[in-house]
């Protein structure tokens, strides 16, 4: 089988205390399932915790899973938001690329500030990424967190010359992870995923709690769960056939909202986002658990929550 090589700029925060959310880390273990994709390192970002949370994340998730030969790299923090200032992470991230120019394909998870740093000090960069593919972002105007973190660095990634998948949060509302989909989790004890079903579990009812309250404001929104937002994203780069509707925009942020429109006349076309606007739930949550669960069960080891 040929493997798509990737590069993942994540903030995940599973396993570790004071984090937003789980998502990046089932994201990464669900491409650590898929054996048509090559994980070429993970960098690391704010987000859903501090930098060097995220970090410790990063390293402890690779080795439950037994990956320690994979790269991590420490990218920027909250307080150093500086497209300015070189990371680990934005070095990394240009180096691998131009190493291998037109190969290898981009996910990024989180907010843009590593990417967008690797193209304020590589410029050739953004001919050589043959594919970005962004979780973030909205198909109508509107704030959204990865973007809207650091609005800036959104920016330069959005007018970029990059090809662009934006995998936005509208989209994302279509496929709720409910109980009926972590019973399918917990059919499997003896995969690798049994470990972090505890957590898994706590964020499912903590959320059912934070959407009934959002939902009075913006009762669109499904009920019952939680979502998968990034995993939905690596979905993407599996099996782009889930995704349909797929409409061409020209994408950019005024102050922290994500802003587009369908009209690019006098725009660079290459510019431009490719946006779905649906998403086949049932095929996603089919490869996206059967993924999950199939990863084999690894030694114990400590996990901080």
């Amino acid at each position: 089988m040929n493997t798509k090589p990737i590069l993942i700029d994540a903030d995940p925060g599973l396993l570790v205390r004071l984090s937003l959310d789980l998502d990046d880390d089932l994201a990464i273990l669900f491409l650590l399932a898929s054996p048509e994709i090559a994980i070429l390192g993970l960098t690391c970002t704010y987000g859903n915790s501090s930098i060097a949370r995220t970090f410790a994340d990063a390293k402890a998730l690779l080795s439950h899973a037994g990956r320690t030969d994979l790269p991590v790299l420490k990218g920027a923090g909250w307080r150093t938001r500086d497209l300015l200032r070189e990371t680990d992470a934005s070095r990394f991230l240009a180096e691998t690329v131009l190493k291998r120019p037109g190969e290898v394909t981009v996910l990024t998870l989180g907010p843009l500030t590593n990417l967008a740093t690797a193209l304020t000090h590589h410029p050739d960069l953004a001919e050589a990424i043959p594919e970005l593919v962004m979780m973030g972002g909205r198909l109508r105007p509107g704030a959204e967190f990865n973007f809207g973190a650091h609005p800036k660095a959104a920016d330069l990634v959005l007018r970029s010359a990059i090809p662009k998948v934006m995998v936005s949060m509208e989209l994302c509302f279509q496929a709720p992870l409910t109980a009926a989909e972590l019973r399918r989790l917990e059919d499997r004890p003896d995969s690798h995923l049994a470990r972090y079903l505890p957590v898994i579990r706590r964020w499912l009812r903590l959320q059912r709690f934070i959407f009934s309250l959002i939902r009075l404001r913006y009762p669109e929104i499904p009920a019952g769960g939680f979502f998968p937002w990034d995993g939905i994203a690596a979905a993407y780069l599996i099996d782009p056939s889930l995704f349909s509707e797929i409409k061409v925009l020209q994408v950019w942020m005024e102050n922290n909202r994500t802003m587009n429109s369908a009209d690019s006349a006098g725009r660079e076309p290459r510019s431009l986002t490719r946006a779905p606007f649906r998403l086949d739930a049932g095929r996603f949550f089919n490869l996206f658990l059967g993924r999950l669960v199939s990863l084999k069960s690894q030694p114990d080891s400590l996990i901080e929550n």
